[in-house]
């Protein structure tokens, strides 16, 4: 025969985990036809046939008991029968009796055979956590598998918890906001003293990167599914760094875009986060003053070396003529 040697029973549901199933295979010899082969499970204490169904190979038998009743057909043979508890102690020793009777239903002594057993029961309750399919619940230390859980476990306190975030890609993630009965703590204790079922409430939030390669950008972060995310540039015009800075350089605020499709022109802006964004803040180049600059400087050097030829120049026919007059005078020498 096989026997569960140990069962939760649910106090409120009472029902047993796993069922008290009894199930054993007799044998028998030097029968009649039109004997019965009796088969029972008694509570030892008590002396009475314990409450519950039975059937065999032929069907269903009485119902109210864990005992059959079967008329044999051979004189020897095997019958299977299968036998459900229902009644329930916290220690619940027992016996399975078969027994032979004739056709007219009088014992046939020496025909008993027994086996004793015992199956011990633990009252439970039962505790329901409902929360997202890939959030996983611990319960007294354990972790269960992701989902919903519902264990029976007995009475008293116990500690229940899960993630405060749990990510689901790089983009999207859930974030716990507080369990059915109000409490917003993670990690709480539920004190089981009737069947108790809670849920985990979770929400679903987007990550938004609102990224410039000039100015600091705010905005960037993650939001609620269905919110309203503010982003910005805290200016329109960003000095250029280095020289072309220091020379007026700088950078234009062109727009938001997303994709390579412009979203907003303005610095400021809001989006409706449905899901995850990636936004992209362009800029154009402004090298109008440096250009006016370098021009300025270009010129005055222009200038500059136009006055320095002239002077070159000038010079250059000065000293012509202090030698022509320097010739002139040496052959006036020559002649007296």
């Amino acid at each position: 025969m096989s026997y569960p040697r140990h069962a939760t029973f649910d106090l409120e549901g009472r029902t047993t985990d796993p069922p008290l199933l009894i199930e054993a295979t007799v044998s028998y010899s030097d029968a009649k036809p039109g004997y019965f082969l009796a088969i029972g499970v008694f509570d030892l204490d008590s002396g009475d046939v314990v409450g519950g169904t039975g059937s065999t190979s032929a069907g269903p038998c009485n119902s109210g008991y864990a005992r059959c009743l079967v008329e044999v057909k051979s004189d020897s043979g095997l019958e299977y029968v299968q036998l459900l508890l229902a009644g329930y102690k916290p220690s619940m020793s027992m016996a399975i009796i078969a027994v032979l009777f004739d056709e007219t239903k009088n014992l046939i002594y020496n025909s008993e055979s027994d086996y004793e057993f015992t199956i011990t029961m633990t009252a439970t309750l039962a505790l329901s956590v409902i929360v997202p399919g890939s959030v996983p619940v611990t319960v007294d230390g354990m972790e269960q598998p992701k989902g919903n859980v519902r264990l029976n476990l007995v009475p008293g306190p116990h500690t229940v918890s899960v993630p405060e975030i749990v990510k689901l890609d790089n983009v999207t993630r859930l974030k716990f906001q507080h369990w059915s009965d109000a409490n917003n703590q993670t990690s709480r204790s539920v004190a089981l003293i009737y069947r108790t079922s809670l849920t985990a409430v979770y929400v679903t939030q987007y990550w938004l990167d609102a990224a410039s390669s000039h100015g600091n950008s705010t905005g960037s972060g993650w939001y609620d599914e269905g919110s309203s995310a503010a982003f910005s540039v805290p200016s329109a015009i960003v000095p250029m760094e280095n020289v072309l800075g220091l020379l007026g350089g700088k950078w234009i605020f062109e727009g938001w875009y997303e994709e390579g499709e412009l979203l907003s022109r303005s610095g400021n802006g809001t989006i409706v986060m449905l899901g995850s964004h990636s936004l992209v803040a362009r800029w154009t180049p402004d090298y109008t003053l440096p250009l006016v600059f370098v021009g300025a400087i270009v010129a005055v050097l222009a200038i500059v070396g136009v006055v320095k030829r002239r002077s070159s120049a000038q010079t250059t026919r000065e000293t012509r003529r202090s030698s022509r007059r320097r010739s002139r005078g040496s052959l006036r020498l020559r002649k007296r």
